[in-house]
């Protein structure tokens, strides 16, 4: 599971994945060591190698670790993963679709990129 996390209050996001434990126990975890609250943006059942295509598509928003500015970009990747969780809930055998709308948005901006 991919998820979207936001410091409240902040322009920062956090794309990560969780293996194992819920995104509500992960945001929990995370909130342990962090000043500002944590809200949860979205969550998608994607691939783990699908983080990785989402840090490299923001690299330019960068901040720290998995921590990017919430540009124009992550707000896209964000709507995309609200998108498929909420088809995820309707039609679960959807999945290629899921990653095929991913792969179009990230595989689009990175052809304007080069």
């Amino acid at each position: 599971m991919i998820y979207a996390i936001q410091a409240e209050g902040t322009e920062y996001v956090k794309f990560g994945i969780t293996n194992g434990e819920s995104v509500k126990t992960r945001l929990c975890i995370l909130q342990v060591g962090c000043p500002h609250k944590l809200v949860l943006l979205a969550a998608a059942p994607w691939f783990d190698s699908d983080e990785e295509r989402i840090h490299h598509y923001l690299r330019e928003h960068h901040i720290r670790g998995e921590w990017f500015t919430l540009c124009d970009k992550a707000r896209l990747v964000i709507k995309t993963m609200q998108e498929d969780m909420r088809e995820s809930f309707i039609a679960p055998f959807m999945a290629k679709s899921k990653h095929k709308r991913l792969g179009a948005v990230l595989d689009y901006s990175m052809q304007t990129v080069y």
